[in-house]
């Protein structure tokens, strides 16, 4: 089993209500025990993945289907993420495009990072036309010539 020490939400599935109560109590036995750390009872539940189509967790939607449970990245953290870009990539700043570009591949690496566990194909499919045409006008915008953009 993997722990990390500085993490303070934790999702545990089981096949059952009596397995999930057993699993949480012994989550708070061993974090109290071997990591020293307190679980606050008030935050901790035990939720049926069943009972509803998906729940969000950090910036993911979990829930199930055919194959088992899936992870994806929750739609309120995608369109975060995409406003995040279209500031990054607004072009009334003046910056040098260079830098744009770097500061977008900067984002996109950490955010990539944070969700890397979810099924991210498809979306970053899609943004990696939407950011091409973004830096495209982008860099069209800086050209002072209109003529030779071609």
């Amino acid at each position: 089993m993997t722990v990390i020490r500085y993490a303070d939400d934790i999702v545990v599935l089981a096949r059952s209500k009596r397995a999930a109560m057993r699993l949480l109590a012994t989550s708070r036995t061993y974090l109290e025990n071997k990591l020293r750390l307190k679980m606050n009872t008030q935050k901790s539940k035990v939720v049926s993945v069943v009972a509803q189509k998906h729940f969000k967790f950090l910036g993911f939607a979990m829930g199930k289907n055919g194959n088992g449970v899936y992870i994806r990245v929750h739609r309120q953290s995608l369109v975060k993420a995409k406003r995040r870009l279209k500031e990054l990539t607004s072009r009334r700043q003046g910056r040098n495009a260079r830098q744009v570009m770097e500061n977008v591949k900067v984002y996109i690496r950490g955010w990539i990072g944070y969700f890397y566990v979810a099924d991210m194909k498809r979306i970053l499919q899609s943004w990696n036309e939407w950011l091409r045409r973004r830096l495209r006008m982008y860099i069209w915008k800086q050209w002072k010539k209109p003529r030779t953009k071609v």
